[in-house]
């Protein structure tokens, strides 16, 4: 699967009870990033966790650590706190109370970021009915166009067919995020997802983080209507849209009649 981004990303949303959240993202232009905590698949950035390593590229790591920590401790010092330590049967490199509170470190470090999940379809009859209330909802269209913040920030999640596994020791920042937050199990790759991260240090959001985001208004072109949206949902979906400064082209999702297929065709 190519990691070319699509021309446009689409975001599958209900109404109902999610109705004044999904007209902000069109009236507002703000769109929520989640924690990776909140997300429905229990191994979703949750990978499997090792800290194996020969013992002298543990013991750099260790050294690195202790340098970021108190950058100021003379290198004897650093190797004489390293040896105390490494007399703690609790704080040996494979010691149970080690690797917990090295997982767990991990984990909130992983819950630092924001994320927003996207598509690459907006044609899922699977992911209309998740994630569109079996089809009452609507899916938001997005351009990922240079100009269009953040949307051409987006990463796409590759599918395992095992879990992978995080070590901190070997794996540098970059394969860290990809283990933890851009993989999935390979049963969810009907969803074509691409992901956009926000952490400290991203253009995306200040601090990074969780937390409502404002996009580029004219990156939001186009709205599908859900195949089973009621006639009143639909006619509010459109006085949004006419409200908005830029244009937003309607659709409608039609089950095709001839084959398991829906048909994405102007409304």
């Amino acid at each position: 699967m190519s990691d070319e981004q699509p021309t446009h990303f689409f975001k599958y949303r209900s109404l109902g009870d999610a109705k004044d959240r999904t007209r902000s993202i069109i009236a507002d232009s703000k769109i929520w990033f989640s924690r990776p905590m909140d997300f429905n698949d229990p191994f979703d950035c949750a990978p499997g966790f090792s800290m194996a390593a020969p013992p002298k590229v543990f013991r750099d790591y260790m050294m690195k650590l202790f340098r970021e920590k108190a950058p100021t401790m003379s290198r004897p010092v650093l190797r004489a706190q390293l040896g105390m330590i490494q007399k703690d049967s609790r704080r040996r490199q494979n010691s149970p109370e080690f690797l917990t509170g090295m997982r767990e470190a991990t984990w909130r470090s992983v819950n630092t970021a924001g994320v927003l999940s996207l598509s690459a379809r907006a044609d899922s009859v699977l992911m209309w009915s998740h994630y569109s209330a079996s089809h009452t909802g609507i899916c938001l269209r997005f351009s990922s166009a240079e100009w269009a913040f953040p949307f051409r920030a987006a990463q796409r999640v590759r599918y395992c067919a095992e879990r992978p596994i995080v070590n901190p020791v070997l794996d540098d920042a970059d394969t860290i995020v990809d283990k933890s937050i851009l993989s999935k199990a390979d049963f969810w790759a009907y969803e074509r997802e691409w992901r956009i991260l926000s952490h400290p240090g991203s253009p995306v959001r200040p601090g990074g983080g969780f937390g409502l985001i404002t996009y580029a208004p004219k990156a939001l072109d186009g709205i599908v209507l859900g195949a089973r949206i009621s006639d009143a949902d639909a006619a509010e979906v459109a006085s949004w849209v006419r409200d908005r400064e830029h244009p937003v082209e309607l659709l409608r999702a039609v089950p095709n009649p001839g084959i398991f297929r829906l048909d994405i065709v102007p409304a």
